[in-house]
Order: structure tokens, then sequence, then C-alpha cells
């Protein structure tokens, strides 16, 4: 099939371009842009064809399969830098002979693919080179898009509440001493449980205002080389008496081989090591198990069950310490996913005590310069975290 315009093809006239261009730039969600790349790309052929994505911090692909008229989103979690082709194949068309499936993923740079695209041999022609490139353009485009989104909202959400915190923090001060005055002079048992009550919301007020400053204007991390495993006990150590008595059941799974292409800074003490600041990274630890605790423990079942998984991994060329921790919770609604790191979001309180706690971790994570992200099924979520390693800030 040849072309004299990116779009030659499709649905999209060579006119029309620069219209279809703003429309899909102004999708609001990543299934959106998926379904109006199908409705363009499969124009009005019968034959099925699946076009794939897996955004940051790449957790889980997501994919529409399906002609311009009928089609079906799917997420599908895989293990490993990008799905392989074989898991294309099979998550795309799984009653067909994989050996009739055509595959192209983009870029060629395997560290970078961002994409994918799948048809069956016999039943749709060939792409175009341009098409090729120009839909792998848009899918990467879309595998970044809803991080910087949620980049962008929560420095807008940041800087409200920095100013915020700031003008309600006087008068709150006011409140409390104020009622702490006047209930050591009271003496009537009555007023004196008022002016208890009054200065303990008071308090609570406070802390929420301290949770709000921290994520406008978060200390900035104090980076060195550390051995993971310590600060990792640390944490589960604090929480074991709670998870025994929750009957909650807590694997850890430190994986310390090396990605392909990479080895270990000392070959005879394989170590899991990340640049980043201890104290940091426990509080994400805490919040993330805290937060899966309570998630957990909303099951009737006997199959409460926490992971806490971290190894090494390759992503966009670089050596970056991946953090997961799954439970198996209630499966998180669309809004719940949209809105999981908002602060005060309480679609289902999530165990995050004022509101701040998902916050707080996604401040601390992308204040080192890693991603965070989250993915759920009716079998398991998972929150994954990427951390900097010495190699990866060597690459920079």
């Amino acid at each position: 099939m040849s072309s004299t315009y990116p779009f030659a093809g499709t649905a999209v006239p060579a006119e029309g371009v620069s219209h279809w261009l703003g429309d899909f730039l102004r999708t609001t969600t990543l299934e959106q842009g998926l379904i109006q790349l199908l409705e363009q790309f499969a124009d009005d052929s019968p034959a099925p064809i699946a076009i794939w994505v897996w955004p940051q911090p790449q957790i889980a692909a997501v994919g529409i399969i399906g002609t311009s008229r009928f089609y079906e989103v799917r997420q599908q979690e895989f293990d490993g830098s990008t799905p392989q082709s074989g898991d294309l194949a099979r998550w795309s068309f799984p009653q067909t002979d994989p050996s009739r499936i055509e595959i192209r993923l983009w870029p060629a740079d395997l560290a970078h693919r961002s994409g994918a695209l799948c048809w069956e041999r016999s039943d749709h022609p060939e792409p175009s080179a341009d098409q090729i490139a120009w839909l792998g353009t848009l899918l990467d485009w879309l595998s970044i898009r809803e991080n910087q989104l949620l980049d962008a909202k929560l420095k807008s959400l940041a800087e409200f509440a920095g100013g915020a915190g700031h003008e309600i923090n006087n008068p709150l001060g006011t409140i409390l001493g104020r009622s702490q005055l006047l209930l050591r002079q009271e003496v009537d048992p009555e007023r004196r449980r008022w002016l208890t009550a009054i200065g303990g919301q008071a308090l609570r007020i406070r802390d929420m205002i301290s949770d709000t400053m921290v994520f406008a204007c978060p200390p900035a991390p104090k980076t060195r080389a550390v051995e993971l495993e310590p600060l990792i006990r640390s944490v589960t150590d604090r929480f074991a008496d709670e998870l025994r008595s929750a009957k909650i059941q807590l694997q850890i799974k430190l994986v310390y081989s090396e990605p392909t292409g990479c080895s270990t800074l000392n070959p005879q003490h394989p170590t899991l090591l990340a640049t980043l600041d201890p104290e940091q990274f426990q509080v994400v630890c805490i919040e993330l198990l805290r937060n899966a605790i309570r998630a957990v423990g909303q099951r009737a079942d006997q199959n409460r069950r926490i992971i806490l998984r971290a190894r090494n991994r390759n992503w966009q060329g670089r050596l970056w310490l991946e953090l997961d921790l799954y439970n198996t919770g209630p499966e998180l609604t669309p809004a719940e996913r949209t809105h999981a790191f908002d602060p005060f979001f309480s679609g289902r309180d999530a165990g995050r005590g004022l509101g701040f706690g998902l916050t707080k971790c996604w401040r601390i994570v992308t204040g080192h310069g890693g991603r965070m992200g989250v993915h759920s099924t009716s079998d398991r979520t998972v929150f994954r975290t990427l951390w900097p390693t010495p190699m990866s800030n060597s690459k920079e």
C-alpha cells in the first residue's frame, strides 16, 4: 500500500489532518485516544485490528481490538520491560494461530517501545511505512500523556494547597490557642468536653495543613546509593503484629538477578541498590503497605495476601529499581484509579487516613525523578514505583 501523506489509506482525508490531530490531542483519556485511532486506521474494513499501548510506568498494556464499528478495550498486566510478541498475539486474537498474526512494534529500539499494531495476515492489508511511523508517534504520545497530565494536575493542586494552607494556619492557631486557654480556666465538665473537642478537631486540621504544606513544598531528598533490603525489612517488621492480627499473609520477593545487558556493581555480592533518600523511601513503603492492609482487610474470605517485590529493571535504556506492592483487596473503580493520587480523594477510603497517603508517595517518588502508577483487576491491585539507581544516574 503506497501513500502520499501520513494518513493515506485511513479515514482521515488529506485536507482534514490538522483538524483530526487537534481532536485526537484533546482526548481526555487513554481509552478515548485508542478509540479515535482505531476508528481512523481501521476505516470501514470488516477485518479487526488491535492497537496496544503500555503507558508509564508500564504496569499493564491497554489495547483496543475490533473494527471501527465494534470494538472492546482490554487491559493486560505484563511482567518485563515490554510485552512479548506472543503475548500481544494471544491478547489480540486468542482463537487465531499466532503464525498468522502480523505485529508491528514501535519504536524499533527495544528499550523505548511503547505500542504495537496487530492484525491477521490474510484479512488486512499491509500498512504503509507512513502509517506505521505516524501510528507509532501517536502511540508514543499516548504512553506518556496520562503521566504528564497527572504531573500537571498534582503540581497545580500543590500550588493551591500551599497558598490555602498558609492562609488557614493563622486563624487555626488562634482557635487552638484560645480553646486551650479557656480549657485551663473552665471547671464545668460539660464545657470542658466541648473545649476538648474543639481543640482536638483543631489539632486534626493542623495535621492536615502540615501534610498540605509538605505536599506543596516537600523537603529536597538527601539521596545516596542505598541497599534496599534493610530498609524494606525495617518497614515490614513494624507491621508484623498488625498483619498477624488481621490474618494477612505478607510475602517479600527480592529479586537479585540483573536485567539483560547489565551487571551488578559487585558480582560476588549482588544487591538491590537505588539512589534515594532512605527516610523518604521508607515513608513511601509505610504508606503503600498501610494502604494495602486496609484494602485487603475488606475481604470476607481468607484470600488476604500482600506481595512486596523489588527488582532491577531496564526502562528507556537505563537501569531502575522497581518496587511493586500487590494486594488482593477489592478492584478499584475507574474513578478511583483516575484520582488515586489526588489529595483528599475518598472514593473508597483506601487506607489513606487524612487523604494524603498516596499523594505523599507520588510527591516523594517524582521528587526523586522516578515514576509511580497503579493497575487494578478483580484479582489484585498493584502500585508500582520506579527509583533511580547508581547505574541509571551514571548514564544521564
